[in-house]
C-alpha cells in the first residue's frame, strides 16, 4: 500500500542568484505479509528531493532519492537473516534545465546517459 504525498512548496527566496528552489516528498510504503510464502517486506520510506538554482534562463542543482527500511523483513515471524534484507539506498543525479519554464529538462543519471522530457511541444528529440 502507498500513499500519495502531500503537497509540498518549491520556491524560496533566492540564496545565491536570482531564485532557489528546494522541495522533497516523502513516501511511505506499507507492505502486507504475502499469503503464499508468510514473506513480510518491512516500511518503506522514499524521500525524493531537488536543490536548484536559477540563472537567467538556466536553472541546475541536484536532484536525488533516499530510501530506506525501518526494520528487517521478516518471514514466519523471524527476521531474514542475515540482517533481514534491510535497504537504504541513495541515488544523486545533476539536474540542467533550460529554455524557457518547464520546455525543456535535461537529466544526467549517474551513468553519464542523458534523459530528454519536455512538458510541452519541441523539436528535440529523447537520448538514451
Amino acid at each position: 500500500m502507498s500513499r500519495r504525498p502531500l503537497p509540498s512548496p518549491t520556491r524560496t527566496p533566492p540564496i545565491l542568484a536570482e531564485a532557489t528552489e528546494l522541495s522533497a516528498k516523502l513516501y511511505w510504503n506499507k507492505y502486507r505479509i504475502n499469503s503464499a510464502t508468510q514473506y513480510q517486506t518491512a516500511d518503506l520510506v522514499t524521500v525524493d528531493f531537488a536543490v536548484t538554482e536559477r540563472y537567467g534562463r538556466f536553472q541546475l542543482g541536484v536532484t536525488g532519492t533516499y530510501a530506506f527500511q525501518f526494520e528487517g523483513d521478516k518471514q514466519f515471524g523471524v527476521t531474514v537473516p542475515p540482517d533481514g534484507h534491510r535497504s537504504e539506498v541513495l541515488l544523486l543525479r545533476r539536474h540542467l534545465c533550460h529554455g524557457h519554464a518547464g520546455i525543456r529538462h535535461v537529466d544526467e543519471d549517474q551513468g553519464g546517459h542523458q534523459r530528454h522530457r519536455c512538458e510541452r511541444q519541441c523539436s528535440r528529440k529523447t537520448s538514451q
